[in-house]
């Protein structure tokens, strides 16, 4: 009679094995074995349950002992061979998939490189890109201000003799800068000379100043290349301005003493 506890372990084993748990199902098909004795139905789950496993070793021992027990059986050797041909077949699965599995990684590994590669030229074509669009705006910059005037920083000094500290206070006693020329320093004398003579209002004191800063800023001018006598202040302008201050100060008589006081 057989036992219902062993016939339960057969049925759990039975579930383990279809569920792919087949630790579990060799566990229980060994103590089935061990209650239930080694029988041909049992030595076929056994040898499935190695096959399963990769145990190939005890799946072909599984089978020996049950072609030992049952004899020149046609089940016991049709077991044995199903087993064999099973480890044939899986043994070139497994050598099949390994052949694969380098080809893949082979393919993986190029496709890597090329990817580096791609990248690394995409990276040099955008420097050069970056160099080329640079070296483009520089030379932009250089035509654009070619026809420009140089800015103010950049401009040429004045070349000339420098200007000495007492020719810079007369021209700024004058109202004047260092670019004045002669000219300009005439009309400024004649103006601060009007304004600063005694019968004006003026101090004998500040129309000497004015007199010495006018002289001054004479002899800072560059000197001409031929050479010609400057005169001290022109007598058209001395007669129009002198002769009309005099008459109205002195009368007639006082047109000898303008001329004086000016150094005409």
């Amino acid at each position: 009679m057989v036992d219902p506890a062993a016939g339960m372990l057969t049925t759990r084993a039975r579930e383990a094995f279809e569920r792919k748990d087949f630790l579990l199902a060799h566990d229980l098909y060994e103590k089935a074995v061990e209650k239930l004795g080694l029988d041909v139905a049992l030595s076929l789950s056994l040898c499935a349950c190695c096959a399963a496993l990769h145990r190939w070793e005890g799946a072909l021992a599984a089978a020996q002992q049950l072609l030992s027990q049952a004899g020149n059986g046609l089940q016991a050797q049709q077991a044995i061979q199903f087993e064999q041909r099973r480890t044939a077949a899986y043994e070139t699965w497994l050598k099949r998939r390994s052949q694969q599995e380098a080809a893949s990684a082979q393919q993986r590994e190029a496709e890597v490189q090329a990817s580096a590669g791609a990248r690394i030229t995409q990276q040099l074509r955008a420097a050069e890109q970056a160099l080329l669009q640079e070296k483009m705006e520089n030379l932009w910059e250089d035509d654009a201000t070619d026809d420009l005037p140089p800015a103010p920083e950049n401009l040429p000094t004045r070349q000339g003799p420098e200007v000495s500290k007492a020719a810079g206070d007369a021209l700024q006693l004058l109202g004047l800068n260092y670019a004045a020329d002669q000219h300009a320093i005439r009309r400024a004398y004649f103006t601060a000379a009007a304004s600063s003579h005694p019968d004006k209002g003026g101090t004998a004191e500040a129309f000497v100043a004015v007199q010495r800063a006018y002289q001054q800023a004479l002899s800072a001018l560059p000197k001409p290349q031929s050479a010609q006598s400057v005169e001290p202040c022109p007598s058209g302008l001395s007669k129009s301005i002198g002769r009309s201050w005099a008459r109205s100060i002195n009368g007639d008589a006082g047109t000898n003493v303008w001329k004086q006081k000016l150094l005409f």
